[in-house]
């Protein structure tokens, strides 16, 4: 039986539509992905800056060389979003985003991982197959399901592992919070009000928050409010935290990609409704 419904799980077919729109925001998302490597790869690979590989076979890319990549990289998202030889522009934009986490380990970050599996799906996936310049000549109203099944749960997995992640006395208690809001500018949280009670609560409430997401995603009762405590979530980080601000948006960018996935989307068939397959996981 577990044989039996993992052989109907690969063969079952979803609507091309929720995955094609995520696969334009995706592109352009990895266009603004390339603007962080440009500024990232020269300091790693800069002669006097001490390298950390993953592995030492990985060719070292030449300092000469970034210009070329970068411009690789930013060609391909911009291929991808407007999907022209969808799966060549996807395979070479998960090639560069996947070298770039390789190379060193001083290129980390949990975005740029999360790119890179968010692409290698809806490569996968074929997203092209609708909404598209692929799509004039060979247009399909339906794609597998199973890489879209995998990003959903890698959705819930990051908002998963970011609540439970957060578990911990210190972040409860609003001390990091603390520490990583903005210190001052545009919509800084005054000092006033940065008190341990108000901090605490508000930790707390990022991590109801990010389960709730994490789970309220799969009901079609809690699907918009889930998403519209999402967008607001990803928001305010981006308004209050002391981070990149690139980051923050390549990251809620990335998430927003994935709530399209879930968006119910019925189509017409030979004149009756119905619903994709994957609407009702």
């Amino acid at each position: 039986m577990p044989l039996r419904r993992l052989w109907h799980t690969i063969h079952l077919r979803t609507d091309a539509r929720p995955p094609a729109v995520a696969r334009i925001v995706i592109g352009f998302t990895a266009a603004f992905a390339s603007l962080e490597a440009w500024r990232m790869l020269p300091r790693v690979l800069a002669p006097l800056v001490v390298k950390i590989p993953y592995a030492s076979w990985v060719p070292l890319l030449p300092s000469s060389g970034i210009p070329i990549f970068i411009a690789a990289w930013l060609a391909a998202a911009l291929l991808f979003a407007l999907g022209w030889k969808t799966r060549v522009a996807g395979s070479v934009l998960t090639f560069v985003t996947g070298y770039t986490l390789f190379l060193d380990q001083q290129n980390y970050s949990n975005h740029l991982y999360l790119l890179f599996l968010v692409v290698l799906m809806l490569t996968i996936a074929d997203s092209g197959a609708a909404w598209s310049l692929d799509a004039r000549q060979t247009a399909k109203g339906d794609i597998a399901a199973w890489p879209v099944l995998l990003l959903k749960i890698e959705v819930t997995i990051v908002y998963f592992f970011s609540a439970l992640a957060k578990l911990t006395a210190p972040y409860l208690r609003g001390e990091v919070l603390g520490g990583s809001l903005k210190q001052d500018g545009w919509l800084a949280i005054p000092q006033s009000w940065r008190i341990p009670a108000a901090l605490s609560l508000l930790a707390v409430a990022s991590v109801a928050v990010e389960l709730f997401i994490a789970f309220g995603l799969w009901s079609r009762r809690l699907r918009l409010p889930a998403i519209l405590s999402g967008i607001g979530f990803h928001l305010l980080a981006i308004a209050i935290l002391d981070s990149s601000r690139l980051s923050l948006l390549i990251f809620a960018l990335e998430i927003f990609a994935g709530y399209l996935l879930f968006v119910d989307v019925q189509r017409d068939n030979n004149r009756k409704q119905r619903e994709p397959v994957l609407s009702s996981w």
